[in-house]
């Protein structure tokens, strides 16, 4: 529940981070405080704290639950910069401001969408320019990969269809900055099905030298950038997890937790391990038999 009096004054506060403190009692009344940096921290990102506890309830109204803040929007809370979050949900804002009713809620909403238009709007339309040509930057990954958003992604000659949770980015000490799209499918393990996760690493280093790539040759990517026939691909998946249970009626089988050898076929016809190579769990391509089961 949000604390009375905060978050009331419909008003956005500007302040800099390493500026002379403000009286937080005083701020804390703003719908919206934003804060900056000086030349000498340029490196550390805006942040956003939104108190308006109408605008809280629009975002609770609009997004529901959102993998990257789990408070569910009951109480104030902070958003940092690229705000992912208003990205993802710009057109959603917009229509729950315009079919409002109460002018409180519609001058809350007025607030928060001129704050996204002065400050963010330039990236956003940087980032549509990119993607209207199909293609997108390591930097803005997380524009893509909406919470929520149906994803494609191919095994071998075997597609998948996701739903997103959530983007993070990490410095890999040997393969560099990466981006980790995590995503949602049904799977089974012999005893329980249900939900599990997908993720999937994408390396800065596959990029063009001008730091693009066609959203096509990711690794994963929304459905909506996916160049095939939609109703001929559900209808694949459909057969291939109709061919799944009927095998599974006759078949049992466990999942394997831990390393395994790869196997090489000698000139006896032996099959042998390969020294010091492995491969993890779930290795479809290891075992193509075990494609059936990630349906």
């Amino acid at each position: 529940m949000s604390t009375p009096g905060v978050g009331i004054r419909c008003e956005r506060k500007t302040c800099r981070k390493d500026g002379a403190k403000s009286d937080k009692r005083e701020r804390d009344q703003y719908a919206l405080v934003y804060e900056t940096f000086d030349n000498i921290q340029r490196h550390e990102n805006p942040v956003l704290s939104v108190n308006s506890p109408i605008i809280l309830k629009a975002f609770c109204n609009v997004i529901g639950v959102d993998a990257n803040h789990l408070s569910q929007f009951q109480e104030p809370f902070e958003l940092c910069s690229p705000f992912e979050l208003l990205h993802h949900h710009w057109e959603k804002l917009e229509e729950y401001h315009r079919l409002a009713t109460d002018d409180d809620v519609r001058a809350h909403l007025q607030l928060l969408l001129e704050f996204m238009n002065t400050e963010l709007g330039v990236e956003r339309q940087r980032i549509r320019s990119v993607t209207q040509q199909h293609q997108i930057s390591f930097e803005h990954l997380w524009s893509l990969f909406a919470p929520g958003e149906e994803l494609y992604h191919s095994d071998g000659d075997h597609p998948w269809l996701l739903r997103c949770s959530k983007t993070t980015y990490q410095d890999d000490p040997v393969g560099g900055p990466v981006c980790i799209v995590s995503a949602r499918f049904t799977d089974s393990s012999g005893e329980l099905e249900g939900d599990t996760e997908l993720r999937t690493v994408i390396q800065r280093k596959i990029f063009d030298q001008n730091g693009l790539i066609d959203i096509a040759e990711l690794p994963i990517y929304p459905l909506t950038f996916w160049n095939g026939d939609y109703v001929s691909l559900r209808k694949r998946l459909e057969a291939r997890g109709s061919k799944y249970l009927a095998i599974n009626r006759d078949v049992q089988f466990k999942y394997y937790d831990g390393e395994a050898k790869y196997l090489q076929t000698s000139s006896d016809g032996a099959l042998r391990p390969i020294s010091d190579a492995h491969w993890q769990p779930f290795l479809v391509s290891i075992f193509p038999s075990l494609r059936t089961q990630r349906c």
